[in-house]
């Protein structure tokens, strides 16, 4: 019934199939695990970016000395001045 020219034909289908499974399967994880890692390393960055903008802009106060050290008013201290980081000049 069938012959042995069908089984050859059916047996190289099958290995085709099994051959395009297993590359499929492959590019599927190679793509899996690449954007794991991207995704890692962007996360990374976007830490990196906070943290440093935390850091740069994060307000500096400074207080300058009285005017007049008896008065009563230099008991709360000096004028208080904000800067930034940058322009500080320590």
């Amino acid at each position: 019934m069938s012959s042995p020219n069908n089984k050859e034909n059916l047996n190289g289908i099958t290995l085709k199939l099994w051959e395009w499974a297993i590359n499929a399967l492959k590019r599927y994880l190679f793509e899996a695990k690449t954007k794991a890692v991207l995704d890692n390393l962007e996360q990374e960055v976007q830490d990196q970016i906070e943290e440093e903008v935390k850091e740069h802009f994060k307000p500096v106060f400074s207080e300058e000395p009285p005017k007049a050290p008896g008065s009563p008013a230099a008991l709360l201290g000096g004028a208080m001045r904000l800067s930034s980081k940058w322009r500080n000049k320590k």
